[in-house]
């Protein structure tokens, strides 16, 4: 499954499996934090999305679209292999990370989660990342291991 994982993450660049990876710990270890407050907390939904939210990029600038690309990907990429995940959550989370669009529904913990997650890897920047942009007051207290990760 891996193997798959990464084939589906082909951008390389800022957007690419670094950037991903990082995501994806951020993400994880949020959730982690949250588990108290939110027990049911779908952390596959977690692992997927954070690891996949790129995946229909066709480029490291502007493309205002690769959220939705990404859905169609992953959606694909989990009725193909017959593999057990909420498809819905997870285009929520992908859908919700790219902040162009607008969502008609309560968003859930989890896309609130990879949102934040991939505002945090901002650090990778040297503008960084603004605790204003980030959705839960949790994130604000992880900025420290986004710089960590981004070897800052």
């Amino acid at each position: 499954m891996e193997k798959r994982i990464i084939q589906l993450i082909k951008q390389k660049g800022i957007h690419g499996i670094e950037h991903a990876n990082r995501v994806m710990c951020l993400s994880l270890y949020l959730a982690n934090k949250l588990l108290k407050d939110y027990p049911d907390i779908d952390m596959h939904t977690i692992l997927i999305s954070s690891l996949l939210h790129d995946c229909g990029r066709s480029n490291d600038r502007n493309d205002k679209f690769h959220a939705y690309k990404s859905v169609e990907i992953i959606t694909k990429w989990v009725y193909d292999n017959n593999l057990n995940h909420n498809v819905d959550l997870i285009s929520k989370c992908v859908i919700h990370h790219n902040s162009v669009y607008k969502e008609n529904y309560e968003i859930p913990i989890e896309a609130k989660i990879i949102a934040d997650a991939d505002k945090l890897d901002r650090e990778r920047f040297r503008s960084g990342c603004n605790p204003k942009y980030l959705e839960l007051e949790e994130s604000k207290k992880i900025i420290w291991l986004a710089k960590l990760l981004n070897n800052k």
